[in-house]
């Protein structure tokens, strides 16, 4: 787990442990385990596995080409243990009360960190120093212009509507101001909306 130190009034990054949390699944053709399943009939069905690389040590099944391979399908209601992605950004374990982003303890974050520096952090993998931080920055504010109409959004909602609510209805409203011309398959564009989000949340 990591630690963010400060230096001035800004984050200092420190290299503690990877920032792939969650599964490691970086390399999924390369499963160097496989649990074999034996359905009626006699198939046999061939499943990679593969394990966390933060947290408890559990086995990870993947069944993505169980129906393809053997049109059956797995019963799991409330998906109590399937997991449904991989992630290199979260890690949460309720019990225990541990989040982290990037391998960083969220409460930390939030004592010695700023908004930009935790943005920049989701988005890079790492906090930033004094000048990718003003740099970041400026990008953020090139993006701090609202459609007038998006004003007015606002106005449709009662005095007592919850924030969560109204940031909730806003964030979605978002997509419909920015949409013409993005090409989400673009790694480029789909950094634009990111920017254009983060601009709009301070």
């Amino acid at each position: 787990i990591r630690s963010p130190t400060i230096r001035g009034s800004s984050c200092h990054r420190v290299f503690c442990c990877t920032p792939k949390q969650s599964i490691d699944m970086s390399e999924m053709s390369g499963a160097q385990e496989f649990a074999t399943l034996k359905l009626p009939g006699g198939q046999e069905h061939k499943i990679p596995v593969y394990r966390g690389t933060l947290g408890e040590d559990i086995n990870f099944l993947d069944i993505r080409d169980l129906y393809a391979k053997t049109n059956s399908f797995t019963y799991d209601p409330g998906f109590t243990c399937t997991a449904s992605c991989t992630s290199g950004i979260t890690y949460v374990d309720g019990p225990k009360g541990q989040c982290l982003y990037r391998g960083y303890p969220v409460a930390e974050l939030c004592a010695k960190c700023d908004f930009m520096e935790v943005a920049h952090l989701l988005l890079n993998g790492e906090l930033p120093g004094k000048k990718e931080k003003k740099e970041f920055i400026d990008r953020i504010e090139s993006e701090y212009l609202v459609h007038e109409r998006f004003r007015d959004f606002f106005k449709v909602f009662r005095m007592n509507a919850h924030p969560m609510a109204i940031m909730v209805a806003a964030t979605g409203s978002l997509s419909a101001y920015y949409h013409d011309n993005l090409d989400w398959s673009k790694p480029d564009d789909r950094e634009i909306c990111a920017m254009r989000l983060i601009a709009k949340m301070p």
